[in-house]
């Protein structure tokens, strides 16, 4: 959103994004289990990982000179 009110202008922003992804490990046994003890698994999930950030943002802008900026009037 942008506007502007009295001398002063403005700029409102924000967004969100997200992501996630699941991994496996395939063609691995469990040592603790052996090969001959039922089930014999060769297939595990490894776990997710996942993000979510949000992120807003406010900006104000007002022209001025440089003489305004020192404190000197123009006249």
């Amino acid at each position: 959103m942008r506007g502007a009110w009295n001398q002063w202008g403005w700029d409102l922003s924000a967004e969100y994004g997200h992501n996630s992804f699941d991994f496996t490990i395939g063609n691995s046994l469990n040592v603790s289990l052996g090969p001959t003890v039922p089930p014999n698994k060769t297939v595990f999930d490894a776990g997710t990982l996942a993000l979510g950030q949000f992120v807003a943002n406010a900006d104000l802008n007002r022209p001025f000179t440089l003489d305004a900026l020192a404190g000197r009037r123009n006249g």
